[in-house]
């Protein structure tokens, strides 16, 4: 048996086969300073966002941040494909 697909429906297809294997994906987000894990705290939350179809974010708040708090801060976002590393400098004056 043969099967005739439109354009469109192969396209949908697609769709919802990208969002399904999105949806399998576990991400881990682990935050560091100078090479430390951060853990979450008063001072220190980290979030992470995480919509169907759209780009996830993670972000580290640091509240009351303090010039000892600065130095430099690394992201690591990994699933089963592979891992993302973004490293940041913070200064903090005043």
């Amino acid at each position: 048996m043969t099967m005739m697909m439109t354009t469109t429906t192969m396209m949908m297809m697609i769709m919802v086969m990208m969002m399904m294997v999105m949806m399998m994906m576990v991400l881990q987000v682990t935050w560091y300073r100078e090479g430390v894990v951060i853990e979450k705290s008063e001072r220190f939350q980290t979030e992470l966002r995480t919509e169907v179809g759209q780009p996830h974010n993670s972000s580290l708040t640091i509240l009351n941040a303090q010039v000892a708090d600065a130095g430099t801060y690394q992201v690591v976002i990994s699933n089963e494909f592979g891992e993302s590393i973004i490293t940041i400098s913070l200064a903090v004056t005043g």
